[in-house]
Formats: C-alpha cells, structure tokens, sequence
C-alpha cells in the first residue's frame, strides 16, 4: 500500500499546491527585487506579502478547497504577469551576463 492510498483528494491538492505556491511567491519576490520601485511593483509586492500571509494561516488551519483554489489561482495569475513583465529583463540580464564571461574567458567570437 503507498503512503498516499489512505489521502483525500483535498490532502493530496494541498500536499501538491502547497510547494508550488511558495515556489512562486520565492520565484516572485526575487524577480521584483529586481524591479525599479514603481506604484506598480509596489502593488505587486503588496499582493504577493498578502498571498505570503494567507498561506501561512494554513499551517494553524486548513483553508476551504474553494479559498485554496482560489488564492492558488491568484498566486499563479500574478506569478504569470511578474514573468512577463520581468522576462525581457531577465533574458537581458542573461545575455549580458553571458557577453561579460565570454569577454573575461576569450571566448567572444
């Protein structure tokens, strides 16, 4: 019998959704790190410290599947619009990055 068999389907989504959502307020937080303070990052950083504080009401206790659900698709909403705001600067970052070791190591063609 695997140790998961005897889990109820709302377990198992926490136990699952639990790690991705702290995986994308970390993956947040960072990338707006990165961003000149503006109104607009501010508002993101607001969102994701209240995402941050309704997730660790969990641990005391355990959230409705509809308030999980929820706050899980507010999470990745706002982690799929930091991505796309923060992509192109990330690829820059990237490129430069790369452009800086080839110079340093000879390797620039």
């Amino acid at each position: 019998m695997r140790a998961t068999e005897g889990l109820s389907v709302s377990a198992m989504d926490i136990a699952t959704q639990l790690p991705a959502l702290e995986k994308a307020l970390d993956e947040i937080r960072f990338a707006l790190d990165d961003m000149a303070m503006t109104p607009r990052v501010r508002d993101y950083q607001a969102a994701a410290a209240s995402y941050t504080r309704m997730i660790e009401t969990w641990l005391s206790s355990a959230p409705s599947n509809a308030q999980r659900d929820a706050v899980f698709e507010c999470v990745m909403d706002l982690h799929s619009e930091i991505c796309a705001v923060s992509g192109v600067r990330a690829v820059a970052h990237a490129f430069l990055a790369f452009v800086e070791n080839a110079e340093k190591t000879g390797t620039a063609g």
